[in-house]
């Protein structure tokens, strides 16, 4: 088609969205992409209160807008058309690890990937029945006890011994938790079309949601390894069963949820028989290794069941600090096994063979089909070089 055709029939399918323009799928695509409305607002040529005004629904874009709103997000002209169920998230219906740490737009973005997340994730639950959710409900008597011992309820309501969990991510997945991994940049970027602006997650370590009663734990890959995601799962399933309504940068949930971590993964009973009474880094590398959380932990554990004193602890920290373990501790990634999600590319793999494309995926929501497969964890395989030795 020539191009002139072409950009006539763009032309002609953006006034037929405007019609029925979305107010509220036009924020969706800017904080997916990371913009703030200024920087949108650069991006067409119009001010600030316009943008605020078509997402508010006080006026429309015009089809060269819109066009230009499909060409700056990274999304389809379709994907601004009113007929879809939408998620609304906002920080309160979150639980942010690092709230003080990021910025609104981060957790915006954040949430947009959440809410974008849902979509394909009801598309597939129309095709393909997930594992029910399993989480145990605490009573109030529960809840008044504490992080740890609601840890080990969860640990017997899984049916898990007191030993080290592999596969963190498989017990999860398998209990009906959705896990994913927040691209390190803009979700435009992932789409193949990224904005000017360089968005990201920035300090974002983790953070959780419920959706439609199915849990959402989202990690990002910007920082630390397995055994920081490890614990940073832990972290966010305790926030999932100790407080059903989030408090945004609370300490004190925090705090909770890190002590249900610690005993999730490092069991009480255990690892006063196992840790060294002398802070000993060779036998804290093998129990890291054992039971994949980090020498940090592993000494900060030591430290809350009174078996290393305040200035053992201290010590151990500054040896971790001046080996440069407090941000790359080595890790063997075989002895830990793979801390990947699975369910939702499993899902869509066996949607694939029920009438359920990527492709299809892709039409339906609106969305270019590389963002489809980062949602649903799909990766890129990279090509594999082989050299065949001998010949001419």
């Amino acid at each position: 088609m020539p191009p002139a055709q072409n950009g006539a029939v763009a032309l002609d399918e953006a006034r037929a969205v405007v019609k029925v323009f979305s107010p509220s799928r036009l924020a969706l695509a800017r904080k997916a992409a990371g913009l703030q409305k200024r920087q949108l607002a650069d991006a067409l040529g119009k001010s600030s209160a316009a943008v605020t005004q078509f997402e508010l629904g006080q006026a429309k874009p015009s089809a060269e807008t819109l066009l230009e709103c499909s060409k700056t997000l990274g999304v389809p002209v379709s994907f601004f058309a009113l007929g879809r169920a939408q998620l609304r998230l906002d920080t309160s219906a979150a639980h942010f690890r690092s709230l003080r740490a990021t910025r609104a737009y981060q957790r915006d973005q954040a949430l947009a990937f959440v809410e974008l997340l849902w979509e394909a994730l009801e598309k597939i639950e129309q095709v393909i029945e997930l594992p029910p959710v399993q989480l145990p409900t605490l009573t109030a008597a529960e809840r008044q006890a504490g992080p740890s011992p609601a840890a080990a309820l969860l640990r017997a309501h899984w049916d898990l011994p007191s030993g080290p969990i592999f596969h963190l991510v498989r017990q999860c997945e398998a209990h009906g938790i959705v896990v994913s991994i927040l691209p390190p940049t803009s979700l435009a970027d992932a789409s193949g079309q990224p904005p000017e602006h360089a968005a990201g997650v920035g300090n974002i370590d983790a953070f959780s949601a419920t959706t439609s009663q199915r849990p959402i734990v989202v990690l990002t890959g910007v920082k630390g390894g397995i055994l920081r995601r490890r614990f940073n799962i832990a972290h966010e399933v305790g926030h999932l069963i100790l407080h059903r309504d989030a408090l945004p940068g609370d300490q004190i949930q925090e705090r909770e949820a890190n002590t249900f971590a610690a005993e999730f993964l490092m069991p009480a009973e255990v690892m006063r028989d196992e840790l060294p009474l002398k802070p000993d880094l060779e036998e804290l590398m093998l129990l890291q290794k054992k039971w994949g959380v980090s020498v940090s932990a592993l000494a900060y554990r030591a430290r809350s069941l009174g078996v290393f004193t305040e200035s053992q602890h201290r010590r151990v920290m500054i040896a971790i600090s001046q080996l440069g373990w407090r941000t790359h501790e080595p890790e063997d990634t075989g002895q830990l096994g793979d801390e990947e999600p699975a369910l939702l590319a499993r899902a869509a793999e066996l949607g694939s063979e029920n009438g359920l494309s990527l492709a299809q995926m892709a039409r339906d929501l609106s969305l270019p089909l590389a963002l489809v497969r980062t949602l649903i964890g799909i990766r890129t395989k990279r090509p594999r070089l082989v050299i065949i030795p001998g010949g001419s």
